[in-house]
């Protein structure tokens, strides 16, 4: 039977000598630990106890409680049984572990908060000072090997015991459950994907070694690891994914320019090693604010340098399709939001930096399409955020404790992809109210009334992609209400013999009828007087002094737009005096049809006006 004894010189020296015994083999170790000269406790331990396990398998293990040189009462050889517990590489998880020193049990129990280990599942003391007395003590202990494989023994109630018992807390350097998420989720991106070339470097050994990391693992279960074969089959991406593809746009033809991303995030080092592949290979700019993780500043600090690299951003390039935001950006977020209640009412834009960062992009442009991510599993946080803010969508990094299965965590990626494509179909409105914008600067002196214009592009933001029945509706009504307001501020009329006059001077011979089809897909425009028995079945005429026939003699003879053009005015007009004015019948009208009509119709009318 192979003993295994960890120590470090602070036992007795007949202990520590190598020796059989009843057939017992006896592998003293020393693990020189020195906790004042090394911070990084759990990747010392690891490496550590890795070489040794490496070597061979151990039927029973020995440790003193405590290895430190100078503080006896560190117990740090809880923290390595603790490691052992909780390591399924090292193959221990369930060995028997004798704990030897001459502490008293309740003394390490209420000194440690490790201590609880003591009463669990095969664990025991020993106050030993000689090889008799600890050959004795291991004798009496069952060391049979325990052949129960690790996934079964996660859930298993001596396991569960043993969780109970124990209490882990996060060390200094990841002081918030934000950046063991923000690595986690890196990690299983990595990992997810075959990717083009050498897989991203994610250089954060200490991470995986973190017993924090490990406890809150065997506390949700065991995650399903990505393994070559699932990579090779469906679901799962045999590459990395493109964010966009061609089947995401109406016409269904690639964007002609690159779309651009801007990401805001304290961990954007991290998560860029994983971005920047993703989105190069979709074809889209990634833009990240470099945060100084080595210059601490205070958050007000902090928001002002991001909302300026952001103004800069904006006036240069104009804007970006795209704001991948992180809700916390500074640790005084963390520290906020941990005093107070879960279902506060209380929490402000004050309270979140990413909150704020998101309400000044919006500013910029209420176009500009906002995406949350984040490592926040505060549903309740994120929802109220998303509509302060008037975000498009929220996607939640995997966090250890949710255990996602590898569909769970392939969807969740699927589902990033999803919100930035919403995004940059969403992206058109920041052009839409910057339009908007430059001409009421120029008609400011003008007497036209640009709010119904203002309306559709809010609505088509609140849509957010949705394509509600209802929104498209009350879209057709604000553009109408527009032209209608300028037929009206032009006091267009229709005469007897054909001529159209505006404001009392006459602009051009019309037309004798115009007709259109029953569902308005099609408009005949004529000089002459249209014959009866020409028009086809469902087509019907329009009187020449009815508001169509005003609006079409202004586009064509005034603002110069041909006939073809023209025909998304008659059919918006069409379903304004049909479905739109019946709240539960369909409309025809798609948001295609409604930007067309904006970019063809809308915008030549503002630039005439804006020109004389």
């Amino acid at each position: 039977m192979n003993i295994l004894i960890i120590h470090n010189n602070n036992i007795p020296t007949e202990l520590i000598e190598e020796f059989s015994n009843n057939g017992n083999s006896y592998f003293p170790r020393v693990i020189d630990y020195q906790p004042y000269h090394d911070s990084d406790i759990d990747t010392f331990f690891g490496d550590s106890c890795l070489k040794i396990f490496k070597e061979r398998q151990y039927d029973a293990i020995v440790i003193s409680y405590t290895l430190g040189e100078e503080n006896y009462i560190d117990y740090s050889g809880l923290r390595i049984a603790t490691h052992i517990r909780l390591t399924k590489e090292w193959n221990h998880y369930a060995t028997p572990i004798v704990f030897l020193g001459g502490d008293d049990i309740e003394d390490v129990i209420r000194l440690s908060d490790l201590g609880g280990i003591l009463s669990t599942y095969r664990i025991y003391t020993s106050k030993a000072r000689s090889q008799e007395e600890l050959a004795k003590k291991i004798e009496n202990i069952n060391c049979d090997k325990n052949e129960i494989p690790f996934k079964e023994w996660l859930i298993d109630s001596k396991f569960q015991h043993f969780l109970n018992r124990i209490k882990i807390k996060a060390p200094a350097n990841y002081a918030t459950h934000h950046s063991i998420a923000n690595k986690w989720a890196v990690l299983r991106w990595i990992e997810m994907f075959s990717w083009e070339g050498a897989a991203p470097e994610f250089g954060d050994a200490r991470f995986k070694n973190m017993l924090y990391l490990k406890y809150l693992l065997a506390l949700a279960g065991n995650r399903e690891p990505f393994t070559d074969k699932d990579k090779r089959k469906e679901p799962y991406s045999p590459l990395i994914e493109n964010i966009y593809s061609s089947a995401d746009y109406d016409n269904k033809r690639e964007p002609k320019k690159r779309k651009r991303v801007v990401y805001i995030d304290d961990e954007e080092a991290l998560w860029s090693k994983v971005l920047a592949p993703i989105f190069e290979k979709s074809k889209v700019d990634l833009i990240t604010y470099p945060f100084d993780r080595h210059n601490k500043i205070e958050r007000p600090e902090l928001v002002e340098k991001i909302k300026l690299f952001l103004l800069n951003d904006y006036n240069n390039n104009g804007g970006a399709d795209c704001y991948l935001i992180d809700l916390r950006l500074h640790d005084d977020d963390f520290d906020k939001i941990k005093n107070m209640d879960l279902y506060t009412d209380k929490i402000t834009s004050k309270d979140l930096s990413g909150h704020q960062i998101s309400e000044y992009i919006k500013s910029l442009n209420k176009g500009c399409q906002v995406v949350i991510f984040t490592a926040s599993n505060k549903s309740w946080n994120i929802e109220k955020s998303m509509m302060k803010i008037g975000a498009c969508g929220y996607v939640i990094k995997e966090s250890p404790e949710f255990n996602y299965t590898r569909q769970e965590s392939y969807n969740l990626f699927c589902d990033f992809a999803r919100k930035i494509n919403k995004a940059f179909k969403l992206s058109y409105l920041q052009q839409v109210y910057k339009t908007l914008d430059d001409f009421r600067n120029k008609l400011k002196d003008k007497n036209i009334d640009l709010s119904p214009l203002y309306d559709f592009a809010d609505l088509l933001n609140l849509d957010k992609g949705q394509k509600s029945n209802i929104i498209i509706k009350s879209c057709i009504i604000c553009q109408m209400r527009f032209v209608e307001s300028i037929i009206k501020k032009n006091d267009i009329l229709i005469e007897g013999d054909g001529g159209v006059t505006k404001n009392g001077e006459k602009i051009g011979s019309c037309f004798q009828r115009i007709a259109f089809s029953n569902n308005a897909d099609d408009v005949i425009i004529s000089n002459e007087i249209i014959n009866k028995d020409y028009l086809p079945d469902g087509w019907k005429y329009a009187k020449e002094d009815a508001d169509i026939s005003k609006i079409v003699a202004m586009l064509w003879l005034y603002y110069k737009i041909n006939t073809e053009i023209i025909k998304y005015t008659v059919k918006l007009r069409y379903e304004r005096n049909t479905s739109s004015a019946h709240g539960n019948q369909g409309t025809t009208i798609t948001i295609t049809d409604l930007q067309n009509h904006f970019q063809k119709v809308i915008i030549p009318i503002l630039k005439k006006e804006s020109e004389n």
